[in-house]
């Protein structure tokens, strides 16, 4: 979710120093960041509040945004599948590492936990402070459910903090791995904060819509 220091090192990351200026510019962001991984099965969905005046927010009137990846055995040339057995190269910008170093933490689990199967795997949830708990993220996991479902993808997995854990729970997440992530010999000022690896077994959501970014 949108506040914690997670977000911080989000907006640390494109050089955006506020929540203003990360979420205003974060159409252009996600599709620069994305852009090298077009081939792949990434989806961007969005929410938006068609009661505020899209010309003068600063968002857009977008109040909500997911971004997720299904990894598909059946499909493997739109799905590369994590960092298997591939060892992290050392880097001098610290906003690599830590790129790098929260990769290699959501692989590990996923060799653990579900390695030869497809998957889901939500890369990024965020919702703008002054419409959290409006139901908007809940909206765009469960249409994301509902699609990995119809495909037959049976696993579902992200990494959710304090804010977000209970919105996960609440979608049928299982915490299955906590651990605490120090950010800081990545050069955010911020103490280690508590982190789930969640799973689950996906069901039905028929009936959530969804609007593509």
């Amino acid at each position: 979710m949108s506040s914690g220091p997670l977000p911080s090192v989000r907006r640390n990351l494109c050089n955006f120093p506020t929540h203003t200026a990360y979420l205003a510019n974060i159409l252009s962001t996600l599709r620069l960041n994305f852009a090298d991984r077009i081939q792949e099965d990434m989806h961007y969905y969005k929410v938006t509040d068609t009661s505020i005046d899209a010309e003068t927010d600063p968002y857009r009137g977008i109040i909500c945004f997911c971004v997720w990846k299904i990894h598909d055995i059946a499909n493997p040339s739109t799905s590369k599948g994590g960092t298997r057995n591939q060892p992290l190269r050392p880097s001098n910008f610290p906003s690599t590492r830590l790129a790098k170093y929260v990769a290699q933490v959501a692989d590990e689990f996923r060799e653990k936990h579900f390695p030869d199967e497809s998957y889901l795997f939500f890369e990024l949830l965020m919702t703008v402070p002054a419409h959290q708990r409006r139901g908007a993220g809940k909206i765009l996991i469960k249409y994301a459910l509902e699609m990995a479902d119809r495909r037959g993808i049976l696993v579902s997995a992200g990494q959710g903090s304090e804010d977000g854990l209970g919105l996960y729970i609440k979608c049928g997440y299982h915490p299955a791995t906590e651990f605490r992530m120090d950010m800081r010999p990545y050069g955010v000022d911020a103490e280690p904060v508590r982190q789930w690896m969640l799973i689950r077994r996906l069901n039905n959501a028929a009936g959530v819509i969804g609007s593509k970014l």
